[in-house]
């Protein structure tokens, strides 16, 4: 059985209730980094039924329904649909 090595580099942090670690084998540009925080955050304020702040608990604390804004589609880094395997 081949053994299993580690990325080198690691990214750890909290979000959506959860610990993550996000390895690779090149260091995570800035940028990245804070683009990937900042999008786990617009998920979880939009999405997280455990926020008072969220959309979702807006919804559902609306008394006859209503309208309501989501944010735009997901995309990735560089703003496009599709997520390419590129270098950042």
């Amino acid at each position: 059985m081949p053994s299993i090595v580690p990325f080198p580099f690691q990214l750890c942090f909290e979000a959506i209730g959860t610990q993550w670690e996000i390895e690779s084998a090149e260091p995570l540009a800035l940028p990245l980094q804070q683009w990937i925080r900042d999008r786990i955050e617009l998920f979880d304020k939009t999405y997280s039924r455990f926020r008072p702040d969220s959309l979702v608990t807006q919804m559902d604390y609306a008394p006859v329904g209503g309208r309501f804004e989501f944010p735009e589609r997901l995309c990735d880094y560089r703003g496009k649909s599709t997520v390419r395997n590129e270098r950042f």
